[in-house]
């Protein structure tokens, strides 16, 4: 027996990850006119959003590893997964230059030298950290969170052929019901920091972004984004 989830249990998660990207993004930003100090304290580097973000990429990690391995859904059952699960673990290690602050090792020479922050870390190499480069890492970021949080599932959902494909493949698809989770970050990274420029909203951004990714691994362990399962 095929069983299908109802359009209105996922207008209801919708409108529930949404309500709840926007009042993270709400309670964060006012603090930047409330009080910048505090505002950059909880922005900085080991402050509460990196670690935040770094707990949530992790996790998110975990759980699709571990939707791999035991095998607990068909979607599960491939190597896409898994390689995702890697990246989210080496993307919550880059969050915190891999525990550099926290063991208190030096930066290797030559990395040293390439990345702009002298820290231990790849998202902050030169090559990839040029705010004025066409594809530096924070438009990088945009682009796989826009196709994978917003993209990807509005068709999967939406187009049969793009749901046979992606099913074929063993792609793992964000929920539908997350997605304005990232697309209310995208639009946020995209506007406040016009309006009222300060270097936190990035973090502030990609704190939300970690958050549906967190999200995202919950339902992908559970199989509640696979559209046909069997019951």
């Amino acid at each position: 027996m095929t069983q299908y989830i109802k359009a209105d249990q996922s207008i209801g998660c919708a409108l529930k990850w949404a309500l709840l990207s926007f009042l993270v993004l709400i309670a964060s930003t006012s603090l930047f006119f409330i009080d910048v100090d505090s505002y950059e304290i909880f922005a900085k580097e080991d402050g509460i959003a990196e670690n935040l973000s770094f707990l949530f990429y992790l996790v998110a990690g975990i759980f699709l590893l571990m939707a791999s391995f035991n095998n607990t859904h068909s979607q599960a059952r491939g190597v896409l997964p898994v390689l995702l699960g890697l990246f989210f673990v080496v993307v919550a290690g880059e969050e915190i230059s891999w525990g550099q602050r926290l063991f208190n090792f030096d930066t290797p020479g030559l990395m040293a030298k390439e990345n702009t922050q002298g820290e231990f870390n790849f998202h902050n190499l030169s090559a990839v950290d040029k705010n004025d480069s066409i594809l530096n890492q924070h438009t990088l970021l945009n682009i796989f969170v826009l196709l994978n949080g917003v993209v990807i599932p509005i068709a999967y959902y939406f187009f049969g052929f793009v749901n046979s494909m992606i099913t074929r493949l063993k792609f793992p698809v964000i929920p539908v019901s997350c997605t304005p989770v990232f697309l209310i970050a995208i639009l946020y990274g995209q506007v406040v920091p016009k309006l009222y420029p300060h270097w936190a909203h990035v973090e502030v951004k990609e704190l939300v972004f970690s958050l549906g990714f967190f999200v995202f691994s919950i339902a992908f362990f559970r199989g509640d984004n696979v559209i046909d399962k069997a019951g």
